[in-house]
């Protein structure tokens, strides 16, 4: 499956939504208006939270645990998503998106598409920015770009991620290349003194 997106827990339903357009895949929900952030976070199957846990090494007939390396752990499955650093920060869904309640709360933008890839190691959030409203138009001037994503890697892989893009994303193979493409972009390490939720 090339889309690679994961499954919502407990159904058979894809873990994204997507507003208006139906994706290539034809999977997940499809709405005719956009979600709030609360009901996007359920909608693409985003609302569960990670946990560390530490990694054991074998010691002769013992296993200790490992002062190098924490695995990251998807808490509502406990599934293991990637191994981390002893100093790695986790940036829960519900406080990596959350920074574009502002932007959703004045009208400027309104939630596209959302979703989880690869198990909830990747997720990602998208509005789509209201060209028309004046304070876009001063702010961007003539070269609006329509869409601004947040992405989130539980797996130790990369950054989280905020960047304005020209890709519609509904799939790994689009978040992909607006990744690769990115734009104006913000990328804040898995640090407490980084992430902005905290």
């Amino acid at each position: 499956m090339p889309h690679e997106l994961d499954v919502v827990t407990g159904t058979t339903r894809k873990a994204m939504f997507s507003v208006g357009e139906t994706p290539w895949h034809r999977e997940g929900t499809v709405l005719t208006e956009a979600p709030s952030l609360a009901e996007a976070l359920q909608l693409g199957g985003l609302d569960f939270e990670v946990v560390t846990c530490p990694v054991y090494v074998k010691r002769g007939r013992h296993f200790w645990p490992s002062p190098y390396g924490r695995h990251v752990v998807r808490a509502d499955r406990g599934e293991v998503l990637g191994i981390v650093g002893p100093h790695y920060s986790l940036l829960q869904n519900r406080d990596a998106f959350q920074v574009l309640a502002p932007l959703l709360d004045k009208g400027i933008a309104h939630l596209e598409t959302g979703g989880s890839l690869r198990g909830g190691r990747d997720v990602w959030m998208l509005v789509r920015f209201d060209v028309t409203d004046p304070v876009v138009q001063e702010v961007f001037a003539s070269e609006v770009i329509p869409f601004g994503l947040v992405t989130n890697n539980h797996a130790g892989e990369r950054k989280a991620c905020v960047q304005e893009t020209p890709i519609r994303v509904v799939c790994a193979n689009t978040l992909g290349m607006a990744l690769r493409r990115g734009e104006s972009r913000s990328r804040p390490r898995h640090r407490r003194a980084a992430l902005w939720a905290r």
